[in-house]
This record gives C-alpha cells, structure tokens and sequence, in this order.
C-alpha cells in the first residue's frame, strides 16, 4: 500500500465498537435528562399522557406552557449568525469527544 493511500482509510475503522454503547448511553440520557419525562423511546411520558386523555388541544397547551425552559430565551427564539451555530457545534463536539472518552 503506497503511503498515500494510508491517509485515505477512516479513523473510525480502526475503532472496535462497543455494539451495547449506543443503548448505554441512550438509557444514560433517560436517566439524566429532563426532557425525557416528558417523552421516551418506550412510547410514555407526560406528552403522551396527556394527548390520550385530552387531546390536542390540550398537548399544545402543554408544549406551550412547559417547554419554555427548554427552548432558548424562555421560547421567544432569537435570530443566530451562522458563526454562533458553529461554535455550539464545536462545543458540542468536544463534550461528546470527552464523555466517550
């Protein structure tokens, strides 16, 4: 193999993959985020709750109410440069790098 042909093969190939990591983090998040009480993956939660009993009338009424905390500036939203998004991506990169560290 020529030397250049080396810089061409990915970094993730030379990884062995943990197939139960991805579930271990997804139960990790049920567990530590607070969205997730609102709804999860086994199809419960608030949300749910509250649509089957009273609608959608009263699912939105909810969102509006309760996902303020959650959203930026209380819901409000706000306009974002393109520059500000890549940061938060790149913030965001480098925390997931250190926690699957």
């Amino acid at each position: 193999m020529q030397a250049s042909a080396l810089r061409h093969i990915p970094l993730w190939r030379s990884r062995r993959v943990d197939p139960d990591n991805a579930w271990q983090r997804q139960n990790n998040e049920q567990q530590n985020n607070a969205l997730y009480k609102f709804i999860n993956l086994q199809r419960q939660g608030r949300l749910v709750d509250v649509y089957n009993r009273q609608g959608y009338e009263a699912l939105n009424a909810v969102i509006r109410n309760e996902f303020g905390a959650f959203l930026y500036n209380d819901g409000k939203g706000k306009l974002v440069s393109t520059a500000e998004i890549s940061g938060l991506k790149r913030r965001r990169t480098a925390e997931n790098n250190v926690r699957n560290v």
